[in-house]
């Protein structure tokens, strides 16, 4: 308090700096990101991302706690980046898939990030020049939850076939169209798939064809 020039008390009023209001802008950029946050499912189709970009939603994606399905498809980050996001990926995921996305010069980053996801049901790695060596990465790491699983065109000869046939596993799906299996490596697979076998435009002759669907529906499985 203090005295005016008539005496009078008057009493001084400091006020307190209002708290920041954020702008609209802001208001709505957390009210996506709370969204975001409360994802299931996130899906990427060829995007001309760099590597920082990619960096970044790295950085955000152990924040996506409901995450259960993501799909990259024909975006070419780079090896860091790209194994950066898979080693980000929420341990709870389900279904994966990363196509077509320059993944060959970091299958082993990629392929031991897979162990993590202790709940994955769908694997799909198509459309990357792994060979048969990334393949037994790929397959030596991934969880034994993993009941679909995609490898096409992925430079897969019969070696690569015995790898996954050799894995102590068993699949509901598989799908290896497009790459270099003769009828010895398709008939090793055929005993570990129990609902579906797709592998178009590999190296079978049409009578090779006809004899493994026979030997198929010999299991008693569907054609």
């Amino acid at each position: 308090d203090d005295e005016n020039h008539n005496g009078q008390t008057r009493t001084k009023i400091f006020h307190k700096t209002p708290p920041q209001v954020p702008s609209t802008q802001g208001k709505i950029l957390n009210e996506v990101w709370s969204q975001l946050c409360q994802s299931e499912s996130l899906a990427y189709r060829n995007l001309g991302w760099d590597a920082e970009q990619a960096l970044k939603l790295a950085s955000a994606l152990p924040q996506l706690t409901k995450l259960k399905s993501f799909l990259m498809i024909g975006i070419a980050v780079g090896p860091e980046a790209l194994g950066s996001l898979v080693s980000s990926l929420p341990a709870q995921l389900e279904e994966l898939t990363i196509r077509n996305s320059a993944g060959e010069q970091c299958v082993d980053v990629v392929s031991t990030a897979l162990s993590r996801l202790t709940c994955l049901g769908m694997l799909d790695l198509s459309e990357h020049a792994w060979g048969d060596a990334g393949v037994e990465l790929i397959v030596s790491h991934m969880p034994q939850t993993i009941h679909f699983l995609e490898l096409g065109a992925v430079g897969m000869s019969d070696l690569g076939a015995a790898t996954i046939a050799n894995s102590s596993r068993s699949f509901r799906k598989l799908i290896v169209n497009q790459n270099y299996l003769t009828k010895s490596g398709v008939g090793l697979l055929l005993h570990i798939v129990h609902e579906k076998f797709f592998l178009t435009q590999n190296r079978l002759s049409e009578d090779e064809k006809h004899q493994c669907r026979s030997e198929w529906a010999s299991m008693g499985k569907n054609a």
